[in-house]
Protein backbone atom coordinates (compact mmCIF):
# COMPACT_ATOMS: atom_id res chain seq x y z
CA UNK A 1 0.00 0.00 0.00
CA UNK A 2 1.57 3.80 -1.03
CA UNK A 3 2.55 5.42 2.03
CA UNK A 4 0.63 9.07 0.80
CA UNK A 5 -2.61 9.12 -0.82
CA UNK A 6 -1.86 11.19 -4.10
CA UNK A 7 -5.00 12.98 -6.19
CA UNK A 8 -5.98 11.29 -8.95
CA UNK A 9 -4.67 13.64 -11.33
CA UNK A 10 -1.09 14.60 -10.00
CA UNK A 11 1.39 11.66 -12.26
CA UNK A 12 4.12 10.17 -9.77
CA UNK A 13 5.72 9.24 -13.31
CA UNK A 14 5.81 13.14 -14.71
CA UNK A 15 6.80 13.78 -11.20
CA UNK A 16 9.76 11.75 -11.28
CA UNK A 17 10.87 12.86 -15.09
CA UNK A 18 10.66 16.37 -14.14
CA UNK A 19 12.85 15.39 -11.54
CA UNK A 20 15.30 13.83 -13.51
CA UNK A 21 15.49 16.92 -15.77
CA UNK A 22 15.94 19.41 -12.56
CA UNK A 23 19.13 17.03 -11.95
CA UNK A 24 20.03 17.42 -15.78
CA UNK A 25 20.09 21.32 -15.20
CA UNK A 26 22.37 20.86 -11.52
CA UNK A 27 24.50 18.72 -14.18
CA UNK A 28 24.44 21.67 -16.75
CA UNK A 29 26.09 23.78 -13.75
CA UNK A 30 28.74 21.14 -13.02
CA UNK A 31 29.55 20.34 -16.05
CA UNK A 32 29.93 23.50 -17.80
CA UNK A 33 30.45 23.00 -21.91
CA UNK A 34 30.89 19.53 -21.30
CA UNK A 35 27.50 18.82 -20.45
CA UNK A 36 25.09 16.62 -23.05
CA UNK A 37 21.37 17.08 -22.49
CA UNK A 38 18.62 13.93 -21.33
CA UNK A 39 19.08 11.10 -23.93
CA UNK A 40 15.51 11.82 -25.85
CA UNK A 41 15.30 15.61 -25.19
CA UNK A 42 15.99 18.02 -27.59
CA UNK A 43 16.90 21.61 -25.98
CA UNK A 44 15.59 24.46 -27.71
CA UNK A 45 17.63 26.76 -25.72
CA UNK A 46 19.93 26.99 -22.45
CA UNK A 47 19.21 29.07 -20.22
CA UNK A 48 21.62 31.75 -18.22
CA UNK A 49 21.19 34.36 -15.49
CA UNK A 50 23.63 36.47 -13.39
CA UNK A 51 22.64 34.56 -9.85
CA UNK A 52 25.96 35.15 -7.92
CA UNK A 53 25.92 38.48 -8.01
CA UNK A 54 22.16 39.75 -7.71
CA UNK A 55 22.70 39.94 -3.69
CA UNK A 56 25.50 42.77 -3.70
CA UNK A 57 22.76 45.66 -4.10
CA UNK A 58 23.89 48.67 -5.11
CA UNK A 59 27.03 46.35 -6.56
CA UNK A 60 24.95 44.95 -8.91
CA UNK A 61 24.41 48.06 -10.92
CA UNK A 62 28.44 48.12 -11.54
CA UNK A 63 29.45 44.65 -11.97
CA UNK A 64 26.49 43.21 -13.45
CA UNK A 65 27.75 44.23 -16.65
CA UNK A 66 31.12 42.76 -17.07
CA UNK A 67 30.08 39.37 -15.14
CA UNK A 68 29.14 36.26 -17.12
CA UNK A 69 25.72 34.67 -16.59
CA UNK A 70 25.90 31.16 -15.61
CA UNK A 71 23.67 28.26 -16.69
CA UNK A 72 20.74 27.91 -14.80
CA UNK A 73 18.53 25.33 -16.96
CA UNK A 74 17.32 25.07 -19.93
CA UNK A 75 13.85 24.63 -22.46
CA UNK A 76 13.65 21.55 -23.92
CA UNK A 77 11.01 19.48 -26.16
CA UNK A 78 10.56 15.76 -26.36
CA UNK A 79 7.60 14.87 -29.22
CA UNK A 80 5.05 16.98 -28.67
CA UNK A 81 5.63 17.90 -24.91
CA UNK A 82 7.89 21.53 -23.76
CA UNK A 83 9.69 21.54 -20.54
CA UNK A 84 10.66 24.89 -18.76
CA UNK A 85 13.57 23.08 -16.07
CA UNK A 86 15.24 25.54 -13.81
CA UNK A 87 18.07 24.49 -10.93
CA UNK A 88 18.08 25.93 -7.76
CA UNK A 89 20.98 27.01 -5.83
CA UNK A 90 23.42 24.81 -4.18
CA UNK A 91 22.72 24.85 -0.88
CA UNK A 92 19.72 26.16 1.48
CA UNK A 93 21.94 28.80 3.18
CA UNK A 94 22.07 30.31 -0.14
CA UNK A 95 18.46 31.38 0.14
CA UNK A 96 19.74 34.51 2.54
CA UNK A 97 20.81 36.54 -0.80
CA UNK A 98 17.29 35.20 -2.58
CA UNK A 99 14.72 36.65 -0.44
CA UNK A 100 16.17 39.33 1.25
CA UNK A 101 14.61 42.04 -0.64
CA UNK A 102 11.66 43.92 -0.66
CA UNK A 103 8.58 43.00 -2.94
CA UNK A 104 8.57 44.19 -6.24
CA UNK A 105 5.78 44.73 -8.84
CA UNK A 106 5.37 41.96 -11.24
CA UNK A 107 3.78 43.00 -14.05
CA UNK A 108 3.97 40.33 -17.38
CA UNK A 109 3.00 41.27 -20.22
CA UNK A 110 1.47 44.01 -18.72
CA UNK A 111 -0.62 42.19 -16.43
CA UNK A 112 -0.68 43.00 -13.10
CA UNK A 113 0.33 39.56 -11.14
CA UNK A 114 1.60 40.64 -7.45
CA UNK A 115 4.51 41.51 -6.07
CA UNK A 116 7.47 38.86 -5.70
CA UNK A 117 11.07 39.73 -4.01
CA UNK A 118 13.85 41.53 -5.68
CA UNK A 119 16.13 38.72 -5.99
CA UNK A 120 13.22 37.03 -8.15
CA UNK A 121 12.75 39.84 -9.92
CA UNK A 122 16.28 40.05 -11.06
CA UNK A 123 16.98 36.78 -11.91
CA UNK A 124 13.37 36.34 -13.84
CA UNK A 125 14.42 39.59 -15.77
CA UNK A 126 17.56 37.79 -17.31
CA UNK A 127 15.66 34.33 -17.63
CA UNK A 128 12.05 35.34 -18.93
CA UNK A 129 13.03 36.68 -22.37
CA UNK A 130 15.08 33.73 -23.02
CA UNK A 131 11.95 31.32 -22.18
CA UNK A 132 9.48 33.30 -24.30
CA UNK A 133 12.18 33.51 -27.46
CA UNK A 134 12.45 29.80 -26.96
CA UNK A 135 8.76 29.28 -26.78
CA UNK A 136 8.41 31.60 -29.63
CA UNK A 137 10.95 29.41 -31.72
CA UNK A 138 8.78 26.32 -31.21
CA UNK A 139 5.72 28.09 -32.24
CA UNK A 140 7.60 29.63 -34.97
CA UNK A 141 8.44 26.15 -36.31
CA UNK A 142 5.09 24.66 -35.97
CA UNK A 143 5.08 23.56 -32.91
CA UNK A 144 2.35 24.19 -30.70
CA UNK A 145 2.40 25.16 -26.86
CA UNK A 146 -0.90 23.29 -25.39
CA UNK A 147 1.74 20.76 -23.51
CA UNK A 148 4.13 22.98 -21.58
CA UNK A 149 5.29 21.76 -18.42
CA UNK A 150 7.55 23.59 -15.96
CA UNK A 151 9.52 22.28 -13.50
CA UNK A 152 12.20 23.64 -10.80
CA UNK A 153 13.68 22.74 -7.51
CA UNK A 154 14.45 25.31 -4.25
CA UNK A 155 15.10 28.82 -5.89
CA UNK A 156 14.47 27.63 -9.29
CA UNK A 157 10.86 26.42 -8.11
CA UNK A 158 9.70 29.91 -7.07
CA UNK A 159 11.13 31.13 -10.68
CA UNK A 160 9.15 28.26 -12.06
CA UNK A 161 6.00 29.46 -10.47
CA UNK A 162 6.53 33.01 -11.68
CA UNK A 163 7.76 31.45 -15.30
CA UNK A 164 4.41 30.02 -15.31
CA UNK A 165 2.59 33.34 -14.94
CA UNK A 166 4.64 34.65 -17.30
CA UNK A 167 4.01 32.70 -19.86
CA UNK A 168 0.26 32.53 -19.18
CA UNK A 169 0.58 36.67 -19.70
CA UNK A 170 2.20 36.58 -22.99
CA UNK A 171 0.80 33.43 -25.02
CA UNK A 172 -2.50 32.83 -23.36
CA UNK A 173 -1.80 29.13 -22.92
CA UNK A 174 -1.90 27.41 -19.10
CA UNK A 175 1.10 25.59 -18.19
CA UNK A 176 1.32 22.65 -16.01
CA UNK A 177 3.97 22.97 -13.24
CA UNK A 178 5.19 20.62 -11.00
CA UNK A 179 7.72 22.12 -8.39
CA UNK A 180 10.21 20.54 -5.79
CA UNK A 181 11.02 22.10 -2.28
CA UNK A 182 10.07 25.73 -2.88
CA UNK A 183 9.84 28.48 -0.99
CA UNK A 184 7.03 31.02 -1.27
CA UNK A 185 7.01 32.76 -4.60
CA UNK A 186 5.01 35.83 -4.05
CA UNK A 187 2.70 37.80 -1.99
CA UNK A 188 -0.96 37.21 -1.76
CA UNK A 189 -1.82 39.17 -4.82
CA UNK A 190 0.54 36.72 -6.92
CA UNK A 191 -1.32 34.02 -5.30
CA UNK A 192 -4.61 35.28 -6.18
CA UNK A 193 -3.59 36.10 -10.18
CA UNK A 194 -2.57 32.42 -10.46
CA UNK A 195 -5.74 31.16 -9.25
CA UNK A 196 -7.39 33.26 -11.30
CA UNK A 197 -5.42 31.56 -14.50
CA UNK A 198 -6.84 28.53 -12.95
CA UNK A 199 -3.06 27.14 -13.64
CA UNK A 200 -2.06 23.47 -12.38
CA UNK A 201 0.37 24.17 -9.65
CA UNK A 202 1.74 20.62 -7.74
CA UNK A 203 4.15 21.99 -5.16
CA UNK A 204 5.66 18.71 -3.68
CA UNK A 205 7.65 19.45 -0.29
CA UNK A 206 9.47 17.65 3.16
CA UNK A 207 7.06 19.51 5.96
CA UNK A 208 10.62 19.40 7.42
CA UNK A 209 12.40 21.43 5.02
CA UNK A 210 13.37 24.91 6.23
CA UNK A 211 13.00 26.79 2.71
CA UNK A 212 9.14 26.47 1.89
CA UNK A 213 8.83 28.58 4.65
CA UNK A 214 10.67 31.41 3.55
CA UNK A 215 10.17 34.04 2.95
CA UNK A 216 7.38 34.16 5.98
CA UNK A 217 4.02 34.40 5.69
CA UNK A 218 3.31 37.30 7.77
CA UNK A 219 6.00 39.54 8.43
CA UNK A 220 4.36 41.32 11.80
CA UNK A 221 6.52 40.00 14.29
CA UNK A 222 4.44 40.82 17.14
CA UNK A 223 0.58 42.00 18.59
CA UNK A 224 -1.04 42.46 21.55
CA UNK A 225 -3.17 39.49 21.29
CA UNK A 226 0.49 36.96 21.08
CA UNK A 227 0.99 38.50 24.83
CA UNK A 228 4.12 39.95 23.41
CA UNK A 229 4.95 44.17 24.53
CA UNK A 230 6.69 45.30 21.55
CA UNK A 231 9.70 43.26 19.21
CA UNK A 232 12.51 41.08 21.47
CA UNK A 233 15.85 41.29 19.98
CA UNK A 234 15.51 38.35 17.84
CA UNK A 235 12.11 39.41 16.17
CA UNK A 236 13.96 42.81 16.29
CA UNK A 237 16.76 40.94 13.89
CA UNK A 238 14.58 38.59 12.13
CA UNK A 239 11.94 41.75 10.84
CA UNK A 240 16.08 43.51 9.91
CA UNK A 241 16.83 40.19 7.98
CA UNK A 242 13.71 39.54 5.52
CA UNK A 243 13.03 42.84 4.93
CA UNK A 244 9.89 42.63 3.57
CA UNK A 245 7.98 45.80 4.14
CA UNK A 246 4.52 45.36 5.41
CA UNK A 247 3.15 42.67 3.09
CA UNK A 248 3.49 38.77 3.80
CA UNK A 249 3.69 36.13 1.58
CA UNK A 250 2.00 33.32 0.17
CA UNK A 251 2.14 29.70 -1.14
CA UNK A 252 0.66 28.45 -4.58
CA UNK A 253 -0.57 25.56 -5.71
CA UNK A 254 -1.92 22.04 -4.64
CA UNK A 255 0.13 21.11 -1.53
CA UNK A 256 2.03 17.64 -2.01
CA UNK A 257 3.17 17.30 1.80
CA UNK A 258 5.96 14.11 2.88
CA UNK A 259 7.69 13.70 5.92
CA UNK A 260 11.03 12.69 6.68
CA UNK A 261 13.65 13.97 8.97
CA UNK A 262 17.71 14.17 8.42
CA UNK A 263 19.87 15.81 10.98
CA UNK A 264 21.54 17.91 8.62
CA UNK A 265 19.33 21.20 6.67
CA UNK A 266 20.73 20.05 2.96
CA UNK A 267 19.47 16.65 3.41
CA UNK A 268 15.85 17.83 4.52
CA UNK A 269 15.81 20.33 1.18
CA UNK A 270 17.31 17.03 -0.69
CA UNK A 271 15.09 16.50 -4.27
CA UNK A 272 15.90 12.79 -4.69
CA UNK A 273 15.35 12.22 -1.28
CA UNK A 274 11.92 13.87 -0.72
CA UNK A 275 11.14 12.02 -4.60
CA UNK A 276 12.17 9.01 -2.66
CA UNK A 277 10.11 9.55 0.22
CA UNK A 278 6.73 10.43 -1.80
CA UNK A 279 6.94 7.43 -4.31
CA UNK A 280 7.73 4.70 -1.05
Amino acid sequence: MPKYTLPATFSTARAEELAALVNAAYNQLDQGPGWNPPQGYNVVAPLSAKEPWKGLGPLANFLGPIVSPVPFGFVATKGTDIYVVIRGTKTPLEWFDDFTSLPVAFTPNGQNWGRITKGFSLLYRDLGPQIEAALQQINAGGGSLGSIFITGHSLGSALAHIAAAGITAKFAVRPVSYTFSGPRAGDHGFAAATDTANLVTWRIFNTEDIVPTVPPAAVQMATPNMGMHGLTPVTHALTAMVSLGIAGYQHIGYPVGVTFHEEVVADNHDMNRLLQELVS
